[in-house]
């Protein structure tokens, strides 16, 4: 779906009356006959900047960064001036023609920005200018909400859009979020229900495996590892689910305790073997592996737990016969390189499929019968309010992975909790 944001009347000419201001600021910067009276016309320019940001007629641009980023522009402009030399009674035209590095400046860095204003102001007044239908697929997905920048969601604004256009709007999920579902249950949303599969086979069989008091190979347990086993000698594919990049979620040293932190913000880094290194996930912060424990010494530092690279080499080294795809955002990097991996896998060769929620939701995958779900339990007891709710939609979409075709799908839950209510 493409999002944008509508410009009314009002807008309208509030936004072209501060774009032409911005302009005339722009040019008076450049043409003032004195340089000190510049700043004015600077101040001119950020102004109007400012108001198109609040208007809400150029919501590409933030605040903070009109802001910083026309300062930058000026100190560095007006460094490079102080750098080679201005007369206080020379306009800032005449001092360019003398100095030519100011002059390359100026068109360098001011003549971009100014183009990409207008270009993307006529790109967000076209968008969708005559919608009649907007579909939201999978409306519970996370990735719709904007965590940085200007900060929205993408199925609120659809539902704003539509109810300014007064047209219809389609909130298509299978696990559909809990405000959306209270929508529809109260008479606020029109609840349709597709209660069959298009192929009318029923959902797969999801069965629990208690993994307390087991031994587990890169996390499988027996149980999930012969299940696996009778899978590839049917003919037929399995999809291994682990939400965790990398080869282990932590790196710790045996003797003392210590455990590799990120430098960033304080979360664990995880252990990478695809190439070595520690990344965090979540600032993007990555370090080279230590040779010894920097706090104790020793050399005795050891992967704890079990991501999709560990899950991959496990496999590898039980079924050496078999093709096993990892699917996870660091192998999935190169162009058209999931692509790829999807083809090989609608050939229906028997093969082993590893990967996160890329793999989990969206994807057509006729040939696999079983899905076996690493650990279950990490995100049904995280810390977030919602994570029981992010947690059944997951479990319940990579379920749906499995005998999407004319054979009976089977899913294997691994956790520690075989009782919790919320898992039957």
């Amino acid at each position: 779906m493409t999002e944008t944001v509508d410009v009314n009347t009002g807008e309208a000419v509030v936004f072209w009356v501060c774009a032409i201001l911005s302009v005339a600021g722009a040019l008076g910067m450049v043409l003032s006959r004195k340089a000190v009276h510049s700043a004015l016309w600077v101040a001119l320019t950020m102004i109007n900047l400012a108001i198109l940001y609040i208007a809400n007629a150029a919501p590409f641009l933030g605040m903070v960064q009109v802001i910083v980023y026309t300062g930058a522009v000026m100190m560095l402009f007006l460094f490079v001036l102080m750098v080679v030399g201005v007369d206080s009674s020379d306009s800032l035209i005449e001092t360019i023609k003398g100095q030519r590095a100011a002059g390359i400046l100026l068109i360098f860095v001011l003549v971009p920005f100014w183009s990409s204003l207008l270009v993307r102001t006529f790109a967000w007044e076209v968008i969708l200018r005559d919608v009649g239908l907007i579909i939201v697929d999978e409306e519970h997905d996370g990735s719709y909400k904007q965590h940085d920048g200007l900060r929205y969601h993408a199925r609120d604004l659809a539902v704003a859009r539509a109810h300014h256009h007064q047209i219809p709007l389609l909130l298509g999920s299978a696990t559909p979020s809990l405000e959306s579902l209270q929508q529809a249950l109260s008479g606020v949303y029109r609840h349709l229900r597709l209660t069959q599969r298009p192929s009318r086979h029923p959902p797969a069989k999801l069965e629990l495996l208690d993994m307390r008091h087991q031994h587990r190979q890169g996390g499988l347990l027996p149980g999930a590892l012969q299940a696996i086993r009778q899978t590839l000698k049917a003919g037929k594919q399995a999809l291994v689910f682990i939400n965790r990049r990398g080869f282990a979620p932590s790196l710790a040293c045996h003797s003392c305790g210590w455990l590799a932190e990120c430098h960033q913000c304080d979360a664990r880094m995880t252990l990478h073997r695809q190439p070595p290194l520690l990344a965090c996930h979540h600032c993007d912060s990555r370090r080279a592996l230590p040779d010894a424990c920097p706090e104790c010494g020793s050399g005795d530092l050891r992967a704890l737990g079990s991501g999709t690279e560990r899950t991959e080499e496990t496999l590898q080294g039980l079924f050496p016969d078999t093709v096993v795809h990892r699917i996870d955002r660091d192998s999935t990097r190169k162009k058209e390189s999931f692509e790829q991996v999807l083809k090989e896998i609608h050939r229906g060769e028997p093969c082993l499929l590893v990967g996160t929620q890329m793999l989990a939701k969206g994807h057509h995958l006729p040939h696999v019968t079983l899905v076996v779900v690493v650990n279950a339990d990490g995100g049904l007891y995280a810390a977030d309010f919602r994570a029981l709710e992010h947690s059944a939609q997951l479990l319940e979409q990579v379920a749906g992975r499995a005998g999407r075709a004319a054979h009976p799908g089977r899913v294997l839950v691994q956790t520690l909790h075989p009782d919790d209510p919320h898992l039957g």
